[in-house]
């Protein structure tokens, strides 16, 4: 059975957000590598903007929260 897996894909700031400056570029490196390495994308989300400064990002919340939940039961 392949091992699932989120992608969390971010830029840091507004300018490479708007123009989508890297993001393309995250996604088909987690693309490519999850088809070399047998892996399933439950998930690819996207913090766009935000400052790598703090952990207090929304899209790096909501995977932390994902891993703990599979932690505790595995629904994915």
């Amino acid at each position: 059975m392949p091992t699932r897996v989120i992608v969390y894909l971010g830029v840091s700031t507004d300018k490479q957000a708007d123009r989508g400056v890297g993001l393309d570029a995250q996604r088909a490196k987690a693309e490519a590598d999850a088809a070399l390495y047998d892996l399933v994308i439950v998930e690819v989300i996207v913090d766009a903007g935000e400052s790598a400064k703090t952990l207090d990002r929304l899209g790096l919340q909501r995977a932390l929260a994902m891993l703990k939940e599979k932690k505790r039961k595995p629904s994915w």
